[in-house]
């Protein structure tokens, strides 16, 4: 899975971070809030932190889950991708505030 972040954006000027990610086979849902503490203009530290997020709290459920942040060469958007060995389809919701 991917979610595409603009270039230009300025996630760190958001306090918190609500993250629902839905995996199916087997079915496993991983909710967290996190506060950002960072600021700046860093999205990609940022990003990097909610990664590390979702993988520790699908480790606390007992699922490897591997998420990283890449930046695409082409259009400068920041990239937060999430898999997990077998993923065939899934959801993930990310609510800034």
């Amino acid at each position: 899975m991917r979610v595409c972040f603009p270039k230009g954006s300025s996630l760190s000027s958001y306090k918190t971070v609500d993250l629902c990610l839905v995996l199916k086979e087997p079915t496993l849902a991983v909710d967290f809030t996190g506060e950002i503490k960072a600021r700046g203009k860093d999205d990609e530290e940022c990003l990097r932190a909610i990664a590390k997020g979702i993988s520790v709290n699908a480790g606390l459920l007992g699922e490897t889950v591997f998420a990283d942040v890449g930046q695409n060469q082409q259009t400068g958007e920041l990239e937060l991708y999430v898999t997990k060995p077998y993923l065939k389809n899934g959801m993930v919701v990310l609510r800034f505030a």
